[in-house]
């Protein structure tokens, strides 16, 4: 299983913290641009997350929370923060605009909208670093106790996810992932493939 430390930190900070490379390309084809992500957990507040894309000019269409940014150029993450109590994950879905799909479920076919299910929204930020854009999503504490209860962020706690790129209607369609996907079609809501996400 694919394995990735949470970096835990008393403030916000990206330098010196482990890269998830999403590399893998469980459905082939040719389009894969060097992409990563940085997850850390920040003490009583929550968990950041920012992936990267090198893409100088991102399809990025979609203005409102809750359009299918999937079929924009698009960098995801999903993570069960509680694998131990069942397979519930929650989903963070963003274009380089910004725009954030985010929903909470067992499967693709049981979804509720993050702010319909806790009456909160993930902050997100996106930027530029060079020919990279980012976007980064904040998962608080607050919210994930209203999908979870009291989740555990003590050092060791094993959480389960995935990090995604993709773009359903981009000029090259594509799907990368971090864990490996062992699927016959494009599928992200496998949390039976999910890799483990460990707090440091």
């Amino acid at each position: 299983m694919k394995t990735y430390t949470i970096k835990t930190l008393d403030k916000k900070g990206f330098t010196d913290v482990p890269q998830a490379a999403i590399d893998q390309m469980p459905w082939g084809g040719f389009y894969s641009p060097d992409c990563f992500a940085k997850m850390i957990y920040v003490r009583n507040e929550g968990f950041y997350t920012r992936l990267y894309a090198h893409e100088s000019a991102p399809r990025a269409t979609y203005p409102n929370f809750g359009d299918p940014v999937c079929r924009d150029s698009c960098l995801e993450i999903f993570v069960n923060f509680a694998p131990e109590a069942g397979d519930l994950y929650v989903t963070c879905e963003a274009n380089a605009l910004g725009t954030i799909e985010s929903s909470v479920g067992t499967s693709r076919y049981d979804r509720v909208s993050v702010d319909e299910k806790t009456g909160m929204k993930p902050v997100v930020a996106t930027g530029r670093d060079g020919e990279y854009w980012w976007v980064e999503n904040f998962l608080s504490l607050d919210l994930l106790k209203k999908m979870y209860g009291d989740i555990t962020t003590e050092s060791g706690t094993e959480y389960r996810g995935n990090f995604y790129k993709c773009g359903d209607c981009t000029e090259i369609e594509h799907y990368l992932t971090w864990a490996p996907i062992d699927l016959p079609e494009p599928d992200f809501h496998c949390p039976g493939f999910f890799g483990m996400m460990i707090l440091e």
